[in-house]
């Protein structure tokens, strides 16, 4: 007897639902682009998930503009978000909520926070992320598939994300990434003219040419065979920092990041980032704003592919493919909703503490039934896919089992602290997030573990990895304190 499949949506009443216009900005060193998007939300499991997304408009990519080596042009890059959103049809009212993403070495630059500053403020309710490489990883292996392939496949899944500036490694396993890397690889380290000379040179792409004998230098030429043998060298590199070829050694001076570490057997290997854009041969012709007489493919995308292609056919045992999304592996946007936590189960260390606003969270993979250091080690793994991103506070989602006993209490505080050891650097405040109504007893307990630092205890909220939270301060009128939860959402998801 044939049966008829059931949307789990159809048990979600009408007034459990909720419609967002989202927008997605990826500031990257290379290129930026622009998505907008339509998202649908639904209450699943006591919180509200993005449970559909449709995007309306892609913008083309652009070459991000720089007024000189070290600052992007603010001006023109905010003079193509303004055309995106006339082309697109939209007004800044329109959109309920959005994110910036600024990648890659634009982090370096002058100016990159200011320009995704002056958009976010501009925009409406948005999370602004300065994604480090760690968190750069993560946002491309969501963004090409990479983590829902190897949940849904049950093989274990490498993400290389070759960009203009820098390539990322994570490692997925089971809907999970268990490992990330990064390392000075990019298409966009050394650009020529249409003359063949070079208007364009990043330190590490001055590196790799020493490496090789090669002499580079703004208003020298490059060659057609210098190209060539920077790709080659680049590639074999990329196949040792990604464990794929034992028999070339890693550069570690190219590394950007620990060396990638994971015990899983990699059965497939998914090529993301413009040089995806190579291998597929979908290519398009960018936006610029360029300097004189720079080449808008004057650069070695079109080598790193022709190598590339050349290690996947020699990768045996491994299925090597690039990404259906290609560049457009990044973030289309946000979905949102805001919830009121009551003030008397929650702890706030001192009065000034809030408001706090696009705190990043981690889930670690544990709860509180765990052992301290089993706690510990989850933290700490959690804690270092956020390593190097640009952030103050932090929020930490804590999955409650069992009664809030002092043993338990105490056993917990320890794991999160010894966990979170690894933010070398980092002062806090640090936001507990509970999903059960222990938050105001955990906060005096980590309080007084980290008497140093703000602690912000909450609870009766769900939280997951990639979320972001606003925290406002009391209400005048009730003890409630308003909590946003801002949802990454991927065109992959």
């Amino acid at each position: 007897m044939a049966t008829t499949a059931i949307d789990p949506l159809d048990a979600v009443p009408a007034w459990e639902r909720v419609s967002l216009r989202s927008v997605g900005v990826d500031i990257g060193s290379a290129t930026s682009q622009i998505v907008f998007s339509d998202i649908v939300m639904a209450k699943i499991g006591g919180r509200f998930v993005p449970v559909d997304r449709r995007v309306t408009y892609r913008s083309p990519v652009l070459l991000t503009p720089y007024l000189c080596g070290t600052a992007i042009d603010q001006a023109a890059l905010l003079g193509f978000i303004e055309d995106q959103f006339r082309r697109a049809g939209a007004e800044r009212d329109d959109i309920d909520c959005g994110a910036v993403i600024l990648t890659g070495t634009a982090l370096d630059r002058d100016n990159a926070r200011i320009a995704a500053d002056l958009f976010a403020a501009r925009s409406g309710r948005f999370v602004t992320v300065s994604a480090g490489d760690a968190l750069e990883a993560t946002l491309a292996a969501h963004g090409s598939g990479a983590v829902d392939l190897s949940r849904e496949s049950g093989s274990a899944v490498l993400n290389i994300d070759i960009g203009g500036g820098t390539t990322k490694f994570a490692a997925c396993s089971a809907g999970r990434i268990v490992a990330t890397a990064a390392i000075d690889v990019g298409a966009r380290l050394v650009v020529v003219d249409d003359a063949g000379v070079v208007v364009r040179l990043e330190n590490a792409g001055r590196y790799v040419g020493g490496r090789i004998g090669l002499s580079l230098s703004i208003g020298a030429p490059a060659t057609a065979g210098d190209f060539g043998a920077l790709a080659a060298y680049m590639v074999d590199q990329i196949w040792a920092a990604a464990r794929l070829d034992r028999n070339v050694q890693v550069d570690q001076t190219m590394m950007r990041t620990a060396p990638l570490s994971y015990d899983i057997a990699i059965d497939t290997v998914v090529i993301s980032g413009g040089v995806a854009e190579f291998l597929t041969g979908r290519i398009e012709e960018p936006t610029s704003t360029l300097t004189s007489g720079e080449s808008a493919f004057g650069d070695l995308g079109s080598a790193l592919s022709r190598d590339v292609a050349r290690r996947r056919s020699g990768t045996p045992g491994i299925t090597v493919a690039p990404s259906s999304a290609g560049i457009r592996s990044t973030v289309l946007g946000a979905a949102l909703f805001t919830v009121q936590v009551s003030g008397d189960t929650i702890y706030v260390s001192r009065p000034g503490v809030l408001p706090l606003r696009d705190v990043p969270v981690i889930a670690p993979d544990c709860t509180a039934a765990d052992g301290e250091r089993d706690i510990a080690a989850a933290v700490s793994a959690a804690a270092r896919d956020l390593g190097g991103s640009n952030f103050d506070a932090l929020a930490v989602a804590v999955r409650w089992e069992g009664n809030a006993s002092l043993d338990c209490l105490t056993r917990v505080t320890r794991g999160l602290v010894a966990g979170l050891a690894v933010l070398s650097g980092w002062s806090g405040p640090l936001v507990l997030v509970c999903d059960d109504d222990v938050g105001r007893l955990l906060g005096r307990h980590v309080q007084r573990a980290l008497p140093g630092y703000d602690v912000v205890s909450l609870d009766g909220i769900e939280l997951r990895s990639l979320d972001f939270i606003d925290i406002a301060g009391r209400l005048d009128e009730t003890p409630a304190v308003p909590v946003t939860v801002k949802s990454l959402v991927f065109g992959a998801s």
